[in-house]
């Protein structure tokens, strides 16, 4: 502990003066102001990297000059370049002292601000429970973690955050570290890469757990390599890896073909597959085959062997390269220089130099990673935060897919998927093309469009974003003048007086940051303004740097809208469909955002036309400017969007064409309790319809559901359950709920009502009803309703008669016989089955639920059911009920086959099929599943975590809807098999090349087209009821 009131030493040396007449006696601390008129760190370089040593410019001292004077130079003296006013620090408790403590403790050396800068970005990591991390200095070619110098990969923290051993032996060799006269980064480097080899550390030292384990190097240096005392770089260390660039493609490439560069090495440990059955290193740490070829593809990183990614971060230095943080994207003249041929990669091997921090920057592009430069220890700790959040970002997909057409034909045959990336928060929506032969889409690289590029590419202010107004279309633009009462009511003050809370931020702002992060400029942050983000080039950096502006789409299922699909009945339709036959509409594809937006793109270009901020979610936006969102994600409209066509006039059965409205209503999902209604009828300019919020009705849940759009008694209406975790505020009972299309008032709504009790159940957590299906007699004519079913999340199937406004339990599923109750979390299907000369009504339901963490670990067996709805009798415990038929699935080896067992309609209640095999304990299903044309197409889920799945595996199904058995044209008796090591999460179904595709979306951002099965002739149904929004 040094006492800076007395024991203050400029040069830290051991006697003597220091160069330039400073005394290192000791003394009360002080420092010198800058008081010359050049930029900072303003040095002017040559191009062979050496800085110039003029001393004046045109007239003007240069920052060189200055910067050299000596400090005894007198202030009279002509030719004197003194600039510097010195300060004496001569009371210890002003601000002025504390922050030079600050300096002098973390900061006064490159080593300490290394140590500083590491430590908070290792502290502010994102989840640090999911990270295994080590250490080790560049000198040390050992692998002892009882040595100061080096700490093995381990778990940064236990599960749950707060066991962190790991991470206090890390902090503790970091801040021990000490500085060195020699930079060894290629034998650093190579060392690292054996070691994920299983070369240097085996058994349960291995760094290696799973073979679908992503490896990571972050490689820090505030200097240029050197003195390796051997070139064997080599996995086997006996030599070097030669010339790995020479003819690589550009930006890799190195003309000049030297070997054993860094990047050389870097290009090397990504290139060569660590491990192989030759190389007998196929066991890891777990005991697990860590072999097979199944890491994540991330971007550029886009090998599935086992190889380690290699991110560089230089501090302080710069190469001959002029560096930009944005260089991936086009920032730096001289990178676009190396992509397009026009320059070369320099020689690093001939002197060290300049071109050896290139090499530092050449081995991030080699090793498919990302290099970053400061010479500030704020921008050495962002770079290493921005490295963390990359390695810890993972894409991917939460809903299913939509459609230009269900049967597409050249020219309109797209589909639009959605993804997003988890740590940076941000998504995408791409355009694809549907293969007519196969209904394949095509791959990311041969996309489209990219909504998220376009995004990035639009300035903030031309964009057309709205909100609730009292203008003729019930809009106005969302932006500051138009957002008084909001900002009255400091929604989008970032300190402690907004009501929602401060961001994290705010504490360590400056007065200066605090001053410019007004209410105006956090809305146009929303709206995509990035000058205030923290990013390099900003002078004031306030808020969360964004990699894109475009929010994660996670649940929210993209929606094709174009011109009217439906050939009604009703009066003044058909007019209403001519005129967009005659004039077509412009084709938009709706999606919901956690950016705090629905937003409406342009089809055919990707160009966003407008987007709708709902009421319900505005208090909460400014959290998005977060410099800690990744640790504090939010959900905003993350719901079900539903386009239909309506008549808004007051007697419809007298309407015209000009009465017709086509309207989507959007719920928020996890994002809040709200659903709106926006009139589309001109889908480039919408006008706002109604909202209706827990604001208004308490009993309004979070809006999990999907809104359905029909007929009641010849009155449009719009149908929704009251979603889940209604209790705050509202009776916790489950309902539906009936209100008009047009203007959003509340018609009916209908209570679930106990028949065992004759009560309403008001646990929430018990009484949950969120998706729903209408039976619709032919919805091609008249969109009529009168029945509506649902499940709730214990087990009750629900039928609502919206005419009578009544509701009956016609089935109870588990609860009784040693079957725990099954939660229904799904949209069931309806169909129709004759038998005996009558047909029947049947009401297909799956069970499971994964809505949250706690989920994860439910082994409860869950079923899939088809329920025969007689209409005047309803069966209590279903699985009891006498008649009914049970199909038993058995597992053969990744195939599902399944009994054959007959149902007779006219007496059966009808029949079930229990997931219950023993080693995927956990199956459920969570996804909606799609009956077409006799084929019910079923995805079932087995989450858990383990670290090769993305949140665990799942099964593909094929079920003959009218017996719960396979569909008979399928050999062998096969039901079903493994359909991936990823979640399903959504379905489509197309029709191309005469055969029914469903086009199946899986968690780790995969869509992978199967055909379905035929059914057979005997087989076809008529369907009651499509609502496949899509076209």
């Amino acid at each position: 502990m040094v006492d800076l009131r007395t024991n203050f030493r400029a040069f830290e040396g051991t006697g003597g003066p220091s160069g330039g007449g400073v005394s290192d006696t000791a003394q009360t601390a002080y420092y010198y102001v800058y008081t010359g008129v050049n930029q900072p760190l303003s040095y002017t370089y040559f191009a062979n990297g050496d800085v110039d040593t003029t001393l004046q410019v045109k007239g003007k001292d240069t920052l060189y000059a200055e910067c050299s004077t000596k400090i005894t130079a007198k202030l009279d003296d002509p030719k004197s370049k003194w600039v510097f006013q010195k300060v004496i620090i001569s009371d210890s408790a002003s601000d002025d002292a504390k922050n030079f403590a600050n300096w002098y403790s973390y900061y006064r050396t490159r080593m300490n601000t290394m140590k500083s800068s590491a430590g908070w970005a290792f502290k502010n990591m994102p989840h640090p429970e999911s990270f295994r991390i080590g250490f080790s200095t560049h000198r040390y070619t050992g692998v002892d973690s009882t040595n100061v110098s080096f700490q093995q990969i381990a778990d940064f923290c236990g599960v749950d955050g707060t066991i962190c051993d790991q991470r206090t032996q890390f902090y503790q060799k970091l801040y021990g570290a000490q500085p060195g006269g020699f930079t060894p980064l290629r034998s650093a480097m190579s060392k690292i890469g054996r070691m994920y080899a299983g070369k240097l550390l085996t058994g349960a030292n291995d760094p290696v757990q799973y073979s679908c384990q992503q490896n990571f190097l972050v490689m820090a240096t505030d200097g240029f390599w050197n003195a390796d005392a051997s070139e064997a770089f080599d996995l086997d260390a006996t030599s070097g890896v030669g010339d790995m660039d020479g003819k690589a493609a550009r930006p890799l490439f190195d003309k000049l073909a030297k070997s054993n560069t860094l990047a050389d090495i870097a290009m090397y440990y990504y290139e060569t597959d660590l491990r192989t059955s030759a190389q007998g290193n196929c066991t890891g740490a777990l005991g697990h085959d860590v072999c097979e070829n199944n890491v994540p593809i991330a971007g550029r990183d886009n090998f599935r062997t086992q190889h380690m990614t290699t991110f560089t971060l230089g501090f302080g230095v710069d190469g001959s390269v002029r560096y930009a943080d944005d260089y991936d994207s086009g920032g730096s003249v001289d990178f676009n220089a190396i992509r397009d041929g026009s320059r070369d990669w320099p020689d690093p091997t001939d002197k060290e130099d300049l071109h050896r921090v290139d090499d530092l920057w050449h081995a991030a592009v080699n090793g498919r990673g990302t290099y970053f430069s400061s010479k500030t220890p704020e921008g050495l700790g962002a770079g290493l935060n921005k490295a963390l959040s990359v390695v810890s970002a993972r894409t991917g997909s939460g809903a299913a897919s939509a459609t230009s057409n269900l049967e597409p034909v050249e020219g309109d045959n797209f589909a639009y998927v959605a993804s997003y990336r988890t740590q940076f928060w941000d998504g995408d929506l791409q355009a694809r093309t549907i293969n007519l032969t196969t209904g394949a889409l095509a791959s990311e690289v041969d996309r489209t469009w990219s909504a998220q590029a376009l995004l990035d590419a639009k300035a903030f202010a031309d964009r057309k974003i709205y909100m609730k107004g009292t203008a003729s279309n019930g809009l106005k633009e969302f932006t500051s003048a138009n957002l008084a009462t909001e900002i009255g009511n400091h929604y989008f003050n970032i300190d402690g007086v907004n009501p929602n809370g401060a961001l994290t931020q705010y504490a360590g702002l400056t007065d200066a940051q605090k001053t410019a992060a007004t209410a105006a400029k956090v809305i146009d942050f929303i709206r995509g303004d990035t000058s205030l983000e923290d990013q390099t080039g900003n002078a004031t950096r306030v808020f969360r740097d964004r990699a894109h502006l475009f929010g994660d789409i996670v649940s929210s299922q993209p929606v094709y809208v174009k011109n009217p699909p439906y050939a009604y009945t009703d009066a003044g339709y058909a007019d209403y469909v001519q005129t967009y036959v005659k004039s077509p509409r412009t084709g938009v594809v709706l999606v919901g955002a956690n950016d705090g937006m629905v937003h409406a793109f342009d089809a055919v270009t990707g160009a966003e036309l407008w987007a709708y901020v709902p009421t319900s979610v505005i208090p909460y936006l400014y959290r998005l400017a977060d410099s800690n969102y990744a640790n504090n994600h939010r959900f905003y409209v993350d719901g079900a969007i539903t386009v239909g066509d309506i008549c808004v006039a007051a007697n419809c059965a007298t309407a015209s064409k000009g009465d017709w409205r086509t309207i989507a209503v959007v719920g928020l999902g996890k994002g809040g309790r709200s659903y709106f209604a926006l009139d589309i009828t001109d889908t480039t300019a919408p006008k706002l319809l109604w909202e209706f919020s827990s604001a208004s009705d308490a009993d309004l849940g979070y809006s999990f559901g999907n809104p359905i759009i029909t007929k009641r008694s010849g009155k449009w209406v719009v149908l929704f359950a009251s979603g889940y975790n209604n209790g705050s505020g509202g009776d916790g009972a489950g309902r539906l709920y009936v209100i008009d299309a047009a203007n959003g008032t509340k018609l009916s709504e209908i209570l679930t009502v106990n028949p065992d009790t004759g009560t309403s159940d008001t646990d929430p957590s018990r009484s949950g009803v969120a998706k729903i299906s209408n039976w619709v007699n032919n919805i091609t004519y008249d969109d009529t309703t009168q029945y509506v079913y649902g499940g709730d999340l214990s087990g009750n199937v629900w039928r609502f008669d919206i005419v009578a406004e009544s509701v009956t339990r016609l089935a109870k599923l588990g609860g009784s016989g040693g079957v725990a109750e099954q939660s229904i979390t799904t949209r069931p299907e309806l169909a129709q089955v004759k038998a005996g000369g009558t047909t029947h009504r049947v009401v297909i339901v799956g069970t499971g639920r994964y809505l949250g963490t706690p989920d994860i670990t439910d082994s409860s067996m869950q079923s899939l059911y088809g329920i025969r709805d007689p209409l005047g009798t309803t069966w209590g415990d279903f699985r009891a009920a006498s008649g009914v038929v049970e199909q038993t699935l058995t597992a053969v080896g990744a195939q599902r086959k399944i009994t054959a067992n007959a149902v007779d309609w006219s007496t059966s209640p009808g029949w079930f099929v229990d997931f219950d095999i023993a080693a995927d304990a956990g199956e459920r299903i969570n996804t909606d599943f799609k009956l077409e044309s006799g084929v019910l197409a079923v995805i079932s889920n087995v989450p858990e975590p383990n670290a090769c799945n993305v949140g665990g595996y799942s099964f593909l199904y094929f079920f003959d809807y009218k017996t719960g058995s396979y569909i008979k044209t399928v050999e062998g008796g096969v039901v079903g098999y493994l359909f991936a090591n990823a979640l399903g999460v959504g379905m489509s179904v197309i029709r191309v090349n005469g055969k029914n595709v469903a086009i199946i979306t899986t968690s780790d951002n995969k869509h992978t087209s199967v055909p379905l099965p035929e059914a057979g002739r005997s087989a076809r149904f008529k369907r009651m009821m499509w609502r496949e929004l899509v076209n």
